[in-house]
């Protein structure tokens, strides 16, 4: 036996232990983030407009597009496009999501989302200056096979029907709910004929 070998051994055995509960403690914080504000959330509802991508990484989803949101900037000082910043939510008269107001630090309640900004020149001189809210949701994931017949059923129904998401926010983070199809989950709309 070598003679540094049980320092080496009393050095690299726990380091090994830290480092394996570290690379699974940052996946397990993600997942309990996500599920406390899901458990913990406000839920709100969003208009959407749905295409059917596939990304061969993560497999079929539904792309969501959302109506344009404005709010007055945060600041007189000019915005950087794609600018973070705290967007408060309060529900409309039929539920759906509008911005209460818009900060660049997060503001002291639970129900903020953290977003992006993207001033816009205003149009007249005496116009209030605008900026366009980006939400952060771009994707709502479904089961492989379902995706495809989804959005057949989306371009059949687009004049008639109302798309919309659901989703929940707790301090900043939002995670989807669920997809609608005239207030229809997409997974029910799709099972029956």
């Amino acid at each position: 036996m070598k003679p540094g070998a049980p320092w080496k051994r009393t050095i690299l055995l726990p380091a090994f232990v830290v480092l394996a509960l570290v690379q699974l403690a940052v996946p397990a914080n993600m997942i309990l983030h996500r599920e406390m504000t899901i458990r913990h959330g406000k839920e709100y509802k969003l208009r959407a407009q749905p295409v059917d991508p596939y990304d061969a990484f993560r497999g079929r989803y539904v792309r969501l597009n959302f109506d344009v949101a404005e709010a007055p900037p945060p600041t007189s000082d000019p915005l950087k496009r794609q600018q973070k910043a705290y967007a408060v939510l309060e529900s409309d008269s039929e539920g759906f999501a509008t911005v209460a107001s818009v900060s660049l630090t997060p503001p002291d309640t639970d129900n903020y989302l953290a977003v992006r900004l993207n001033p816009h020149a205003q149009r007249q001189p005496r116009e209030a200056p605008k900026t366009d809210i980006v939400w952060p949701f771009e994707r709502y994931y479904m089961e492989e096979s379902a995706a495809p017949e989804a959005e057949r059923m989306y371009r059949e129904r687009i004049r008639t029907s109302s798309v919309h998401i659901t989703f929940r926010v707790l301090r900043g983070t939002g995670v989807i709910t669920g997809l609608y199809l005239d207030d229809k989950p997409i997974e029910a709309a799709l099972s029956t004929p």
